[in-house]
């Protein structure tokens, strides 16, 4: 409440100054309020309203189970990209993405790049988009290496890589965690081994304002059919500054966005329907046309009617005839007593204009 003292033009003044100290209170805690989407995959949990899985046949491979998210390749039965999970939503400003994994058994490829564990993030580019990876992997001689790459394409649209570096590491790392974090323009890669909370910075790269279309962990074959690998995803975090993080909800399995393929077999039927439905409509449209000057002639044309027999009776035995309206004036013999019998002549035409009473 305002003193009697104070003039109501100050009283109003100082609750529009709270109003406004208010409102840049309020505007300051929610541009530096941050998001936090933790997910545990313990417990054989995924949360398919938010994550989907993604990869050619990624359900094939990727498995919930109680003590994490198990990506499985077995030689002959391997994917040739990569499958996992994804967080389809778009991602802005600062943020920090962590991914804890482990690598439970694996074989180096007997041929392609290498098998592994990846995060990746798809920024927001024009089609084909660039792709940013950082990855725990093994090559075919058994070497163990971090690998951060940041692929794009050129003037002429040739896929190229931006920047590319590799990290040598140990079988520490069979265990860890991988981090992309965003402070300002600057993309920092991250590891931890093992259950470590350091996190050691590999690699620094501009990446501008982009906005994070797609983010994905999941196991890597290296273009290797044969590839045995064995891991689990155990975590996913992504804690970011931007409060207008918009969760786009995945379809449910059945409304996925797995095409429908077998309609494509239906297509030559519907195709051959359509055609005889359009060649049957024309031909009805024709014959409209041609029947409608017709029925236009016939209508105006004066009807022709068949006059009917005339009933005469026999004065003799009281027979009653039928006989035809050629024989009117003419002489007929009646069937019953054989007697002539006399048929009126017919009476002409009555062409007089009958006025109405009315």
């Amino acid at each position: 409440m305002c003193r009697r003292n104070i003039e109501p033009m100050k009283c109003g003044q100082r609750w529009k100054v709270v109003a406004i100290v208010a409102a840049v209170f309020l505007a300051a805690t929610s541009a530096t309020r941050a998001q936090d989407f933790h997910f545990n995959f313990r417990g054989a949990k995924l949360d398919e309203g938010i994550l989907r899985y993604n990869g050619a046949n990624a359900e094939k491979f990727v498995k919930p189970e109680a003590e994490g998210l198990r990506i499985t390749f077995t030689p002959g039965n391997a994917p040739k990209q990569p499958v996992g999970v994804d967080f389809p939503s778009p991602v802005g400003g600062d943020f920090i993405i962590t991914a804890q994994y482990e690598i439970l058994k694996f074989d180096p490829p007997t041929k392609g790049q290498s098998v592994g564990v990846e995060l990746y993030l798809m920024p927001d580019t024009p089609p084909p988009r660039d792709g940013i990876a950082f990855a725990r992997r093994v090559r075919p001689d058994g070497t163990a290496f971090y690998h951060y790459v940041h692929r794009t394409n050129d003037a002429n649209g040739n896929r190229i890589s931006k920047v590319s570096q590799t990290f040598i590491t140990t079988d520490a790392s069979q265990r860890g965690r991988l981090r992309l974090s965003r402070k300002g323009t600057i993309l920092t890669a991250s590891m931890a081994e093992g259950d470590k909370e350091e996190f050691i910075e590999l690699i620094k790269e501009d990446l501008g304002d982009m906005v994070i279309r797609m983010t994905r962990i999941g196991g890597m074959p290296g273009d290797d059919l044969k590839a045995n690998l064995d891991m689990r995803v155990l975590e996913l975090r992504l804690q970011t500054a931007e409060p207008e993080v918009a969760v786009v909800p995945v379809p449910a399995p059945d409304e996925a966005t797995k095409f429908p393929w077998f309609l494509l077999t239906l297509l030559p039927l519907f195709l051959l329907i359509a055609t005889f439905g359009t060649i049957a409509v024309w031909l009805l449209v024709r014959r409209n046309k041609a029947k409608a000057p017709k029925a236009e002639e016939s209508a105006a044309a004066p009807a022709k009617t068949t006059p009917a027999q005339l009933i005469v009776t026999c004065g003799a035995c009281g027979k009653k005839l039928k006989v035809k309206p050629s024989s009117a004036g003419r002489h007929v013999h009646c069937p019953g007593c054989n007697e002539k019998v006399p048929v009126p002549a017919a009476q002409p035409p009555d062409t007089s204009i009958k006025r109405s009473r009315y």
